[in-house]
């Protein structure tokens, strides 16, 4: 067999069903509801993940507790469309189930490539020199809940936005789950928050920062850093040089801890720990990071029931 880039990532909260001659190979994660787990070697998390072998006839899937993946694949076929979840991947067509490349590869964020490689630097998309809405687009296109505009599609029913790339108006081809505040849901809580992993892009659209133009670069770089999150500083050092003492952003007090009310370097002095909290679910006790940098009052959890750890 040969192998397709290992490290493609892959959703942890949803099922992921390995379709193979229209059979169910697997199903690699647990649901959202805590559904089962294709059957580990040795029988612990952290073990590898494969199909029943009986089952087996063009490829495999392997997978880490972190959520890592492995595509082990004879041809650049892909399981049927539908079911590739949020399976990350560069060109996948609809039509003839095939696809450009595993994994989140360059043309993923800067669109097809073949003319830039013949004619650097042009003919390419660069997310810093976009608009802010088209910028974030190209994260939003992975980091969401939605589904396309028209579905099905063709007879199939996808949740993710086909046909777009980046450069692409988003809003074209997708639209994000709808909340109705006051009322919890598979997606969010009665305040309009998401409870979900992969909703950042739901979390930061209805925020403050959104509005004023931030983009997701403004904090992350996705092509890695020695930080957390792949942040492009330590979390705190990101806030304060934007909502620093006496900023005109907030927190319009003398002191850090005259806002928190807590010392300076203690965990209640994270900018995260009120504004960020981890409270959206993956799988078991994992939780990553709400997005829409709101402070969830005492009140809130009282009457809604929205974590606030």
């Amino acid at each position: 067999m040969g192998m397709l880039n290992p490290g493609a990532r892959i959703q942890r909260h949803q099922a992921f069903e390995q379709f193979v001659d229209g059979q169910v190979a697997a199903t690699v994660f647990r649901t959202a509801e805590g559904g089962p787990l294709a059957q580990p070697n040795a029988g612990i998390m952290p073990s590898i993940f494969r199909p029943d072998p009986n089952l087996l006839s063009s490829y495999s899937v392997q997978t880490s507790f972190e959520g890592r993946a492995r595509v082990l694949a004879e041809h650049h076929e892909a399981p049927d469309g539908p079911s590739l979840r949020r399976m990350p991947s560069v060109g996948y067509d609809i039509h003839t189930n095939r696809l450009v490349e595993w994994n989140v590869g360059c043309e993923r964020c800067h669109g097809p490539g073949s003319e830039h490689a013949k004619n650097p630097p042009t003919h390419i998309v660069n997310p810093a020199r976009l608009d802010y809405v088209h910028a974030n687009d190209v994260c939003i296109q992975c980091h969401f809940q939605g589904r396309p505009l028209q579905n099905p599609i063709e007879g199939k029913y996808y949740d993710w936005p086909v046909g777009f790339q980046a450069g692409l108006n988003l809003q074209d081809y997708w639209k994000l789950e709808t909340r109705k505040l006051g009322e919890s849901d598979f997606y969010y809580f009665p305040d309009g928050m998401a409870h979900k992993n992969r909703m950042q892009g739901n979390d930061f659209t209805m925020g403050l920062m959104y509005r004023r133009s931030v983009r997701c670069f403004s904090c992350h770089d996705v092509h890695g850093t020695d930080n957390a999150y792949q942040l492009l500083k330590p979390a705190n050092v990101i806030c304060l040089e934007c909502h620093g003492p006496g900023s005109p952003n907030g927190p319009h007090t003398g002191k850090i801890e005259e806002h928190t009310h807590h010392m300076v370097g203690s965990p209640g002095s994270d900018c995260v720990s009120c504004h960020m909290p981890a409270i959206e679910a993956t799988i078991d006790d994992v939780k990553v990071h709400s997005h829409t940098f709101e402070f969830i009052t005492p009140a809130m959890t009282d009457r809604y029931r929205i974590p606030n750890p």
